[in-house]
């Protein structure tokens, strides 16, 4: 809240001699009528970019948690065996992130790591897994499918896909609607209201 009202305040006052000027050549009707509209454009603005700043702290954790995984796996030929409880249990990642017997990002969303969206134990030469976030909201799974990924990241990223009452939709390097890196805006048309599961493949 805090944040929004310091961006609010640092808007005003960029543009405060404009402002100033120009609500002196205008009537108290127009002066209410631009100050709705102005206002509603700003708490958009700052609603989205909240929105962007916490999708981005969430693929920070992924790639994070990644991370931890591929450095105790790095002596290793594949991830055999690799699961969710297998992760808590050796405390494989950073133990900030476990909380309850579950993996818990900052943000506090619960994240599934293995197979597919059901997470399952990695088999013999799998060498790549899934990192797995069920139960989104529209707003969150747009946010995290058009999410900036570091260059550092993107190369370690196989395949983003979503799964919800639309079908399952992923995102694949080469050519095509649905290629990585995603495209701007695609995510509005595919996102459902609720229970959207997200999927990064990791290599």
């Amino acid at each position: 809240m805090i944040d929004i009202k310091n961006k609010f305040l640092e808007i005003m006052q960029k543009y405060k001699v404009v402002i100033l000027s120009f609500i002196n050549n205008l009537s108290i009707e127009a002066i209410c009528k631009i100050s709705i509209v102005l206002f509603i454009l700003i708490i958009g603005s700052l609603f989205f970019t909240n929105s962007q700043s916490r999708a981005n702290r969430i693929i920070t954790d992924v790639f994070y948690i990644s991370d931890n995984i591929r450095q105790s796996y790095i002596e290793k030929p594949n991830f055999w065996g690799l699961n969710t409880q297998k992760v808590v249990k050796e405390k494989i990642i950073d133990s900030k992130y476990i909380v309850n017997d579950k993996i818990i990002t900052n943000n506090g969303l619960s994240i599934l790591i293995g197979r597919g969206f059901q997470a399952d134990t990695l088999m013999f030469l799998d060498n790549t897994f899934d990192i797995v976030i069920n139960d989104l909201d529209k707003s969150t799974c747009i946010s995290l499918i058009e999410a900036n990924i570091t260059k550092e990241n993107i190369v370690k990223l196989r395949e983003i896909s979503l799964k919800n009452t639309n079908g399952v939709f992923s995102f694949k390097w080469g050519d095509g609607k649905y290629s990585l890196p995603v495209k701007k805006y695609i995510a509005k048309d595919i996102c459902s209201d609720v229970n959207n599961s997200l999927l990064w493949t990791v290599e």
